[in-house]
Order: structure tokens, then C-alpha cells, then sequence
């Protein structure tokens, strides 16, 4: 029932020409700089693909990675104040960014572009990226 009516707003957002972007938030990663989570499973990224997801923003894991897989932007923010990993292996190709840290994020819309920072818990800028419009 739930993945019903996710697909189905999903399918409503991807219809609309006024929505640039569709950001989806989660707890869990779908994909990390260790792999693929089998915890979401396919369902998630077939979803993602089918309707043009452009971010994923998730937590769980404590500490921070940003990955690129099938023109989708995956964000692991989860330096939010809980005990961080002792380390960050990289073992995804598609890692981007991965730190050990601290961190918050913010997401700024400006003109037609979307920009993601990712700051240190004392205001560095440690990451960002940005994403353009799906339709031109």
C-alpha cells in the first residue's frame, strides 16, 4: 500500500512540466560507498529510474558520502550528533565524496538550479553539487 502510493505521487510529480527536480528523502540508503542497501531492494531504483528521480537524501549510516549511479544523485548525511564511524572504506566506484564528520546539509533553489552543500559541523563547506533542471 505504502510503495503504491509512492509510485503514484512519483508519477504525478514526473507528469507536471513546473517541477524541475524530484528530491526524495529516506532513512535508509539505497546505495552508499559500500555497495547497494538489499534492505530497500530494487523496488526503490526501479521507481527512481521510471520516473526520473534526481536525489535521494538519506541518513542511517553515520557519516557522510555523495555517489552518481544511473544519473541519480544519492546523499548519505548521517553526521547528524550520533557516535560516527570509526572509518569510511570506499568500495562503490560511484562514490563522489565520503566523510567522517560531523555535518549538516543544505538544499538552495536558485533560478533553475538546485544547489547541495554539505557543511562541517563548524561551517565548512566540505561538499557540493549541482543539479539543473530535468526539462529544458
Amino acid at each position: 500500500e505504502q510503495l503504491e502510493w509512492f509510485e503514484n505521487t512519483l508519477k504525478v510529480a514526473n507528469m507536471r512540466d513546473y517541477i524541475d527536480w524530484i528530491v526524495v528523502f529516506g532513512h535508509h540508503p539505497l546505495y552508499s560507498e559500500h555497495g547497494r542497501s538489499s534492505r530497500i531492494g530494487n523496488k526503490l531504483e526501479d521507481l527512481f529510474i521510471k520516473y526520473d528521480v534526481d536525489m535521494y537524501i538519506a541518513g542511517h549510516i553515520h557519516h557522510y558520502a555523495r555517489l552518481k549511479i544511473n544519473d541519480i544523485t544519492y546523499i548519505v548525511s548521517g553526521g547528524g550528533g550520533a557516535e560516527l564511524d570509526d572509518q569510511v572504506e570506499i568500495t562503490n566506484p560511484n562514490t563522489r565524496k565520503a566523510f567522517i564528520t560531523f555535518q549538516y546539509c543544505s538544499v538552495e533553489i536558485e533560478g533553475d538550479h538546485l544547489f547541495f552543500k554539505s557543511y562541517s559541523h563548524n561551517g565548512v563547506l566540505i561538499d557540493k553539487c549541482t543539479l539543473e533542471p530535468r526539462r529544458g
